[in-house]
């Protein structure tokens, strides 16, 4: 998760922390959800299997963001709501 830190924070810092673990929620919970997605192609629901995909290019791109110095509570608001938009979306499909 180093990679994803901005060059001038402090290793030790709680910002640093922050960012560390903020990349490393975004990863896991957006990898969590491709046998997700690969189930619903499988199960021919193509609209429920392209919010995953959505969601995960989302997830993917925070850990990018936190590299390019986005504030760490700009980041953890846009890793929630990911979540929530994702599983409202299934509800609402």
């Amino acid at each position: 998760m180093v990679w994803f830190t901005p060059k001038d924070h402090a290793p030790e810092s709680p910002e640093t922390y922050k960012i560390q673990t903020i990349a490393s929620v975004s990863l896991l919970a957006g990898n969590s959800g491709m046998p997700f997605m690969l189930q619903f192609f499988y199960m021919q629901h193509p609209k429920e299997a392209f919010v995953v995909l959505w969601s995960w290019l989302f997830f993917m791109a925070i850990p990018f963001l936190a590299r390019i110095r986005w504030r760490p509570g700009a980041l953890a608001h846009l890793l929630a709501g990911n979540n929530v938009q994702c599983h409202l979306l299934h509800l609402l499909l």
